[in-house]
């Protein structure tokens, strides 16, 4: 009667740990993980987004299932997260920053950072240039008509 209770309890565990999701809400591919925004330009002239004044060192996109995570990195270990959805169809990545918090002053955390030209308050839909070997290049024309290009590396 032992032997076949261990024989149970080594079964039960081999299934807990093959069938165990290592992803919150499945695989979605190369996209999981930690992106560093190493450059940004508007219409081929690269915009000072770590010389700016702001004080952010770091801009670093995370996905995550349907959530996308813009985190700006501050000195002394301070940060500010921007929290929105994300899909990707037909070489488009759709960042949707619309949401809201019924706390009042909550609201920035839903919105994308102003330094990013991102649409603030709705969905911006980045064209995929190019999605390769760690490395990944969006581009989008602004409501200002200038043209935002993305550079983003994923460190591991």
């Amino acid at each position: 009667m032992r032997h076949r209770l261990t024989d149970i309890f080594i079964v039960l565990l081999l299934v807990l740990v093959t069938c165990g999701c290592t992803r919150n809400d499945g695989d979605i591919g190369d996209y999981f993980g930690e992106w560093r925004l190493e450059k940004l330009t508007a219409d081929g002239e690269a915009l000072p987004l770590y010389t700016d004044g702001s004080g952010v060192e770091l801009y670093t996109w995370a996905f995550q299932g349907k959530i996308i995570q813009i985190v700006e990195m501050l000195p002394r270990h301070e940060y500010v997260e921007h929290t929105g959805s994300w899909r990707e169809e037909n070489d488009v990545l759709e960042l949707n920053f619309s949401y809201s918090d019924d706390e009042p002053g909550h609201e920035p955390g839903y919105r994308a950072p102003a330094a990013l030209h991102l649409v603030s308050d709705g969905i911006t839909r980045l064209h995929i240039d190019r999605f390769k070997n760690h490395r990944m290049v969006l581009s989008y024309i602004g409501a200002d008509d200038v043209t935002y290009t993305y550079y983003l590396k994923r460190p591991y």
